[in-house]
């Protein structure tokens, strides 16, 4: 998971952060001038590390791997790479990479002090710091936004219009100051960093603009305020990674669904309405697979969805999607929703806890309101679970959280709650032999909601679903 927030302007580097880097740029231009060739450097140094290796991927699959030296530094040689969108990984931090054969691009972090330390240098840099300065200048932006949605749409647009124009120039800026032009590949990219976001505004403008202007009614646009979709583009698998481009389609998905509900009353199935939307606008098999697939579970949360509305949607979901996998993983949670129900008695789990005793789910949560949260099998969701674990447990002290592993070892589980730092009396495992395993097992973070009679409030949450969460956390104060 990227975070952004992470991401701050830093053109040059400081004296120190040059004299630690030196040695890594002595390799990398030794390398370079023995022979030419297409390999591509990626090599830097990292303070207070946070762990020992160091990964790049792509589309979310690791290409290799380094551990650290005993100077913190690292360099990967990677021959014959495309040119691309990549991601650097050190702990829980992903950042992007944006790759051309023959770079040599340095990164420079302090993982304590990560958003002011961040720094690329080296062929390549100028590029690289230009996508990390959108991102920050893109939160800038999103505070000052939040106080235009009282505007009129031509006003709100004007306001998209000028950002648009402010970014362009930032852009032509680094295109003039570049010996050669950038790949078609860098352009599209480019220009989806700073425009998609933005676009992303102008879905949401109705939704946000009811609320700011305190209107009973959606507020109706002219179609001429959409006119920005013509230029984008639905089916670009290449960036499907890529955060501006993915939340975007995710925000265009979702106004289509609710724009439907608005012009027929009859139409009021909104997770129907997402993945009809999905289905009648991509043709490109990936994407409209994962878009199908977010849609069918974002409506396993919802706790209003009648059997007959639930089978609309099971059925639609089924019958489009094409990814065999993506569909045994969903049959497996459908057969899981409707095991429990909201207001059934949460059953009795065994339990084993960090000394490898046995215990009853129900001696844990007994008079206490409890969120029980099962860890997922990719690590990558786990670190947003600890991330907002520990911002809820802050927000809501009288809820009792409650963790529980399915998927590793033992010695795997407790280097996972010492690297973590989680309260050892609040985690778990379930074994896979124990009674009740069928109703629970998977690799997703599947989530449920009890009260301190051990009623279950909602037995189909996700953890990284922070609203839906925080939502059913708010009914825990009724017990």
């Amino acid at each position: 998971m990227f975070k952004f927030n992470y991401l701050k302007k830093n053109y040059f580097l400081s004296p120190l952060k040059l004299l630690s880097l030196i040695g890594v740029l002595l390799l990398v231009a030794s390398c370079n001038s023995t022979e030419e060739n297409n390999t591509t450097y990626f090599g830097g140094k990292i303070k207070n590390p946070r762990g020992k290796y160091v990964y790049i991927l792509k589309e979310d699959k690791i290409l290799d791997s380094i551990i650290l030296n005993s100077n913190n530094k690292f360099t990967f040689q990677l021959d014959s790479i495309e040119l691309g969108l990549y991601t650097f990984k050190h702990g829980p931090e992903f950042q992007y990479l944006y790759l051309e054969p023959k770079d040599s691009l340095l990164i420079y972090l302090d993982t304590w002090d990560f958003d002011e330390s961040l720094v690329f240098s080296g062929k390549g840099s100028a590029k690289n710091n230009f996508l990390i300065n959108l991102f920050v200048d893109q939160e800038r932006i999103e505070k000052e936004f939040y106080t235009y949605y009282d505007l009129d749409e031509n006003e709100f647009s004007k306001k998209i219009d000028s950002a648009i124009v402010i970014f362009s120039n930032q852009y032509n800026d680094l295109v003039e100051s570049e010996e050669s032009e950038p790949s078609p590949f860098f352009d599209n990219l480019a220009n989806i960093a700073f425009k998609y976001p933005l676009y992303l505004k102008m879905e949401k403008y109705q939704f946000y603009h009811k609320n700011s202007a305190g209107l009973y009614d959606y507020p109706k646009v002219n179609q001429d305020f959409f006119n920005f979709r013509k230029n984008i583009d639905l089916n670009n698998d290449s960036l499907l990674g890529f955060w501006p481009y993915s939340m975007y389609l995710e925000g265009y998905f979702k106004n289509v669904a609710y724009q439907k509900e608005l012009s027929d009353s009859t139409e009021n199935n909104f997770s129907l309405n997402y993945m009809k939307a999905v289905n009648e606008n991509i043709n490109n098999k990936e994407i409209k697979n994962k878009y199908l697939s977010n849609g069918f579970w974002a409506s396993l949360s919802k706790d209003y969805c009648s059997k007959g509305e639930r089978k609309k949607i099971d059925d639609y979901y089924f019958s489009n999607c094409t990814d065999e996998k993506f569909k045994l993983e969903s049959k497996l949670a459908l057969e899981q929703l409707y095991f429990l129900n909201k207001g059934d008695q949460m059953p009795d789990l065994d339990l084993t806890d960090v000394n490898g005793g046995t215990i009853k789910l129900l001696n844990i949560v007994e008079n206490k309101n409890s969120v029980i949260y099962f860890w997922p099998s990719e690590n990558g969701s786990s670190e947003i679970i600890v991330e907002k674990l520990h911002i809820l447990k802050e927000k809501y002290p009288h809820v009792n959280f409650v963790g529980i592993d399915r998927n590793k070892t033992n010695e795997q589980w407790e280097s996972f709650i010492i690297k973590n730092k989680l309260q050892k009396n609040n985690q778990y495992q379930f074994n896979e032999s124990s009674e009740h395993y069928f109703m629970f097992k998977g690799g997703w973070a599947r989530t449920l909601v009890i009260d301190s009679n051990g009623g279950i409030i909602n037995p189909f949450l996700f953890f990284n679903k922070g609203y839906e969460i925080e939502k059913n956390l708010k009914k825990t104060n009724k017990y």
